[in-house]
């Protein structure tokens, strides 16, 4: 079956879309073969809330280069050349675009295999283009600490900035720690917490329900990784973290790939240990980090197919807001019980679950999708009760330590 979802006039993301997830982060996606939508942040903020739309971290459209109206000149050039045919058009759940996701692209990869978009086998990867350039997926035979249907991603090479260069907060009476910036192709903020150098509270017990304060300030926003270092090996260089985010555009999710190769290109630079699995709300993810690119690798499902009712879905009436627009500024969002901004006033939308996905079977609980969601609920259970670890000089416990 090829998905392309039904086109309906006057509205601005398709009105069939198939919800997906990576490792708890969620998405919204649907395949534009000949450019017929062009997603508006109101609309996808409205679908994107999780209690008058569907529900998502954000909305990816699954398009070929030339419709991506965005693009520079340069950026197509460079598709073009390498004979890009999909591209990962990805916009936050407030409606702000996206220059990359690493889980992201694991579902769009297991989406375009799903949909026989394109041919994609361990033989055969998929090269996707990105706003951060074109990242190369490869499927992996299932891992019994990683799941099913694993894609490793490409990410490419990567920056760091000045170690600890940052000051974090999460509430200034609790403390507060040091972080340092991470650019992969959008920018990342990473702290080490439950060690010698930071005041923050324990890992779980940050409040992430409001946006962390990043000192300087970064003019376009970041992302915010929150890191403990569980277990260090140094003679199999491997090593152990857990980890939250809280992400621009959307609050703390369960999982977010470029954190985490942001985080283990930090853990890398503190404590040359360049292979890492990192625990998140979601699931476990392996981390390898070189010189010169990371790769990050993690399962991915696609949930169910999603039939919006079409009369409640027009452009211009989910959101009346022409004056001010449906995405507020952060300060105002975080004043507000909605993550998303969506102004509560708007009447609901309902929406009907058509078909559970019958394509990824292997890695669905028997009971749907809702199975899969309480079995990341007890996942983040689990880790809630885990002995909080002791602050601890990682670099001196390397150095002294016998592994």
């Amino acid at each position: 079956m090829r998905n392309t979802g039904e086109y309906s006039e006057g509205m601005t993301i398709a009105q069939t879309l198939t919800k997906a997830q990576a490792t708890g982060n969620d998405f919204l996606m649907f395949a534009d073969d000949h450019g017929a939508y062009d997603p508006q942040p109101n609309e996808i903020a409205h679908v994107c809330n999780r209690h008058f739309g569907i529900g998502a971290d954000g909305v990816i459209r699954v398009t070929h280069p030339e419709y991506v109206a965005d693009l520079t000149d340069a950026q197509r050039e460079e598709l073009a050349k390498a004979h890009i045919d999909w591209f990962m058009d990805y916009r936050n759940a407030d409606g702000t675009l996206a220059q990359m996701c690493g889980n992201g692209a694991r579902a769009t990869a297991l989406f375009i295999q799903a949909m026989h978009l394109a041919v994609v086998t361990e033989g055969q990867p998929l090269r996707l283009g990105t706003r951060a350039g074109i990242k190369t997926l490869t499927p992996l035979a299932d891992d019994p600490d990683l799941g099913t249907q694993l894609f490793r991603v490409d990410m490419g090479p990567w920056s760091i900035g000045e170690e600890d260069a940052y000051t974090v907060t999460v509430d200034a009476a609790v403390g507060e720690g040091k972080g340092t910036f991470v650019d992969m192709g959008n920018p990342h903020v990473v702290t080490v917490v439950e060690d010698a150098f930071t005041s923050l509270p324990v890992l779980d017990n940050l409040d992430l329900s409001v946006r962390p304060v990043v000192e300087p300030g970064i003019d376009e926003g970041q992302n915010v990784e929150f890191v403990r270092i569980d277990e260090i090996d140094a003679a199999t260089d491997i090593g152990e973290a857990t980890m939250r985010v809280y992400e621009r555009g959307c609050g703390e999710t369960m999982s977010c790939g470029t954190g985490l190769c942001a985080t283990a290109i930090v853990l890398r630079a503190k404590i040359d240990i360049s292979h890492w699995r990192i625990k998140v709300k979601g699931g476990t993810l392996r981390v390898d980090v070189t010189d010169d690119n990371v790769m990050l690798t993690g399962s991915a499902a696609l949930v169910a197919t999603v039939q919006m009712m079409q009369e409640r879905c027009r452009a211009g009436r989910l959101l009346e807001r022409e004056q001010v627009g449906a995405v507020f500024d952060e300060d105002e969002r975080d004043e507000r019980d909605d993550p998303h901004g969506v102004d509560h006033q708007v009447e609901p939308q309902p929406v009907v679950l058509a078909q559970a996905a019958d394509t990824c079977g292997q890695s669905l609980h028997r009971d749907g999708g809702m199975a899969e969601r309480h079995e990341l609920h007890r996942c983040g259970e689990a880790q809630h009760k885990a002995p909080r670890a002791q602050r601890i000089d990682h670099k001196q416990r390397l150095r002294r330590e016998p592994i």
